[in-house]
């Protein structure tokens, strides 16, 4: 019998030979992967650890903003998962030129992040919010100014 570990977690146990395993659905990060095998007469014999990296998904390429637009970078329906992409980006367009401030609020209605730009209309723009210190939870990010007045959820998981 062989037994797949990612680091001391038990992946999956194979008793038919070839012993192998296809890991499917792992979020990017560094894992140390072994194998365990113990022989008919219970002996234990355990693999030289092998270091493998998973790297995240690109993003898609986004569709042109239409002016006033705002759209939301990072994952899928409005859920990034900061585990794996430890930043959102909020991008929007202005109608008109001039500043456009980006405020992202928890909750309870606390100001966690701000971050005003100026530019000018009709070209796209982008805040990055970095994620990866934030707890999980919904978060409402609200954009206003050079014609906008937007307002967006977003829920952190891990």
């Amino acid at each position: 019998m062989v037994r797949f570990y990612s680091g001391t977690t038990l992946l999956a146990t194979d008793s038919t030979s070839p012993y192998e395993y296809t890991w499917t659905g792992v979020t990017a990060g560094t894992y140390v992967l072994t194998a365990q095998a113990e022989d008919n007469g219970g002996a234990v014999e355990i693999s030289t650890g092998v270091t493998i990296t998973v790297n995240p998904e690109p993003q898609p390429t986004q569709p042109v903003l239409q002016p006033g637009e705002v759209r939301v970078v990072g994952g899928p329906q409005g859920y990034i998962d900061a585990t794996v992409t430890p930043g959102a980006t909020v991008r929007f367009r202005r109608k008109t030129a001039g500043k456009t401030t980006v405020k992202i609020f928890d909750l309870r209605g606390r100001l966690v992040a701000e971050k005003t730009k100026d530019g000018y209309a009709g070209i796209d723009d982008e805040v990055v919010w970095n994620t990866a210190e934030i707890s999980t939870g919904v978060y409402l990010i609200r954009v206003t100014g050079s014609g906008i007045d937007e307002r967006k959820r977003v829920v952190i998981v891990r």
